[in-house]
């Protein structure tokens, strides 16, 4: 059997035209896919696909020379992946996301005269498909690719992610439903990019451990529409318009500090952990004076003319102990205590220009909150078929946010503050300005994962896992969703 040949097989299999899996551009970019592995187990078991392109666990790979895989997902994006070594270096190159698929591009027509008077024509090219539209929920572009690079005891990673999708045109025309319209430049964009940064230590500093790893990215996210029309009677360039402007960028850091083992005997050993991220969003979105004068800048949003200043902030430490045990033949288990805490900080306050001027005008309001959400997780590996088929299983035991919040509201018109109306109240969580969604506002649940490893060979792996999730319950003899015969993502790996 040719083994690479196969692969190739694969690889084209998750190159054919699918679908995308997030519901619209506001989404970030897709992440770094997870092994069924660490998916069943609440990552606390690791494969190969976790660690090769991992700045401080790329060193853990069990390869001679070359490791590939390809990675079938239900959400139709496909995931491939390839290292190798070179003597004592190692580089490494990632994809996964939806091949490109869904930029936009609307539907044209051959330029067309937009007036019958033949000293004043003017040609301009006709958008069939109507006014651009980015910001829609249909099939978009969402696409990752990283490279890597190791040496000594320390990985280096680069990675690329975006949603975006932009048109940009000259001399265009188009109808919104309503009227014709007549533009001299149409600007139109929606969506992420995102770079990112990974550094970390393949060796631990101590004897007992704290392997730190490092990673920072710098979103921007883009929503915005602006343009230059022309006069309908005499094509005479109006000023430029910005319908609505919602940018902002959102750097963000994150430490992992690689744990520390505080207790250790043959077959058991327990340590400790803590992950730390920091975020924050800084805008400055463009607006037209309401006199028609120009354009300024606010440090916010402008929602279709309605103008508010923002400020968004958040830190999160999530300390964990992890108690693992060995001591059986056949079957490993390890079990974690997480605990994120979040605290985060806003502000909107709501402008208008006034009399050549921007000002507060409505409620300026500021927020805080304090969150923290237990989390036990557990899994275990019961190899059934020495060196050939192993069962991955794990839970989690999410329990219920313990949140306090509270807010701070003044009411402002024209730039002066209105009397009577300070207010401290508690408050609702904010939970669309959370960029920590896994965490914040969940009752208590409990999920059941399984996942299934099966060896060819020391060199061809595949990994799976089951549709048991979710609402824990199990069709044995269905093939949808929540039975024995669905799977959330097929991983196929070769190691050479």
């Amino acid at each position: 059997m040719n083994i690479k040949a196969v692969f190739g097989l694969a690889l084209i299999l998750i190159l054919i035209p699918s679908g995308n899996m997030a519901a619209d551009r506001n989404d970030l970019p897709v992440d770094f896919i997870q092994s069924p592995v660490a998916r069943a187990t609440g990552g606390l078991f690791r494969a190969d696909l976790d660690n090769y392109i991992s700045s401080a666990y790329y060193a853990d790979v069990t390869m001679r020379k070359e490791f590939i895989f390809v990675y079938f997902d239900l959400d139709k994006l496909g995931t491939f992946g390839y290292g190798r070594y070179f003597g004592n270096l190692y580089f490494a190159v990632y994809y996964g996301g939806n091949f490109f698929q869904g930029y936009y591009s609307p539907a044209t027509r051959e330029s067309e005269y937009t007036s019958d008077d033949s000293s004043g024509r003017k040609k301009l090219k006709y958008l069939a498909s109507g006014k651009p539209e980015i910001n829609d929920t249909g099939t978009y572009n969402n696409n990752r690719i990283a490279f890597f690079a190791g040496t000594g005891n320390m990985g280096f990673r680069l990675s690329y992610a975006s949603t975006l999708g932009r048109f940009h045109d000259k001399d265009i025309t188009y109808d919104d439903g309503t009227d014709r319209n007549y533009a001299k430049s149409f600007n139109t964009a929606s969506g992420w990019v995102v770079p990112e940064f990974q550094w970390g230590l393949t060796r631990p500093l101590t004897e007992k451990g704290i392997r730190p790893e490092v990673t920072f990215n710098l979103g921007f996210f883009r929503n915005y529409e602006r343009f230059e029309s022309y006069n309908a009677a005499d094509f005479a360039v109006e000023n430029e318009t910005v319908s609505y402007s919602g940018n902002f960028i959102q750097p963000s850091l994150k430490l992992d500090f690689g744990g520390f083992t505080v207790f250790s005997k043959p077959g058991f050993s327990a340590d400790i952990d803590l992950d730390y991220t920091f975020t924050m969003k800084i805008y400055n979105n463009d607006y037209n004076y309401t006199d028609g004068s120009g354009i300024g800048s606010v440090k916010g949003l402008n929602n279709a003319g309605d103008l508010s200043e923002n400020r968004f902030m958040a830190n999160m430490f999530t300390p964990s102990v992890r108690l693992t045990y060995t001591g059986m033949t056949k079957i490993d288990l390890i079990a974690s205590l997480s605990v994120p805490m979040t605290f985060a900080s806003g502000l909107e306050t709501e402008m208008d220009f006034i009399n050549g001027d921007l000002r507060k005008n409505g409620f300026d309001a500021s927020w805080f909150y304090f969150q923290f959400t237990p989390k036990i997780t557990f899994g275990f590996q019961f190899e059934a078929v020495p060196e050939r088929l192993s069962f991955n299983i794990g839970g989690i035991i999410q329990f219920p946010s313990v949140t306090s919040a509270n807010s701070d509201e003044v009411f402002f018109v024209d730039g002066v503050k209105a009397s009577g109306t300070n207010a401290k109240t508690k408050m609702t969580l904010y939970g669309e300005e959370s960029l920590f969604s896994e965490t914040v506002g969940k009752n208590q649940s409990a999920t059941l994962n399984l996942g299934i490893t099966f060896r060819f060979n020391e060199y061809v792996i595949l990994d799976t896992m089951t549709g048991i999730n979710g609402s824990n319950t199990v069709n044995i003899f269905g093939t949808g969703a929540g039975s024995l015969s669905s799977y959330t993502g097929i991983l196929l790996t070769l190691k050479i």
